[in-house]
């Protein structure tokens, strides 16, 4: 059962995939096979991982910038700091994901590099990152992002299953193990505020 199948077989890159074709490749090819191709891609790095966040990070803010806003020093200096935090959150949101999944993937007995984890995460985080960040998701409210919040999910546990070789059940307790245990924590937490 937890058992990688044939048609998951590690491929290799025959080319360099653009930034785009490995988004799209993450985003709508979802299985271990692509996940492979992905990570066997010669210019897989952590740097293009970060990049790739960092751009998606900034394109919807960048898209609803009014031309006028950077005229004054102060504007710049707003622009510049709201640029660098919405770097930092996107960075951050990565290492959220996959820090914590990452050691209960070796605790479940998977071995894989990190940087490895990161880039597959990093493929799929981004393009999603960038959709929800778009004028329209955004003024739709919550319950427009939760099909996506779930096909991110599902995104994850494809691409864990492709890092450690693991099968299904494997890659779902390393995945979805964390945030059943935070989520748990807040709801004792919230029994201990005032009401």
């Amino acid at each position: 059962m937890n058992r990688v199948s044939p048609d998951d077989a590690p491929t290799p890159a025959a080319r360099p995939f653009s930034g785009l074709e490995s988004w799209l490749m993450a985003v709508t090819l979802p299985n271990a096979a692509t996940y492979h191709s992905l990570l066997n891609d010669p210019a897989a790095s952590r740097r293009r991982a970060y990049v790739w966040v960092v751009v998606a990070s900034w394109l919807p803010f960048l898209l609803m910038v009014r031309p006028t806003a950077g005229a004054t020093g102060a504007g710049v200096g707003a622009l510049a700091l709201d640029m660098a935090t919405r770097a930092a959150a996107g960075l951050a949101g990565l290492a959220l994901l996959a820090a914590p999944t990452h050691l209960l993937c070796g605790l479940l007995g998977g071995s894989s590099a990190y940087a490895r984890l990161e880039y597959a995460f990093a493929a799929w985080y981004a393009p999603l990152l960038l959709i929800a960040g778009l004028p329209l998701l955004r003024g739709a409210g919550v319950g427009a992002a939760s099909p996506l919040a779930i096909y991110g999910v599902l995104l994850g546990v494809v691409s864990v299953r492709a890092v450690y070789a693991f099968g299904w059940a494997k890659a779902l307790a390393g995945t979805l193990l964390w945030p059943a245990v935070v989520l748990l924590l807040l709801r004792q937490a919230t029994q201990f505020l005032p009401r």
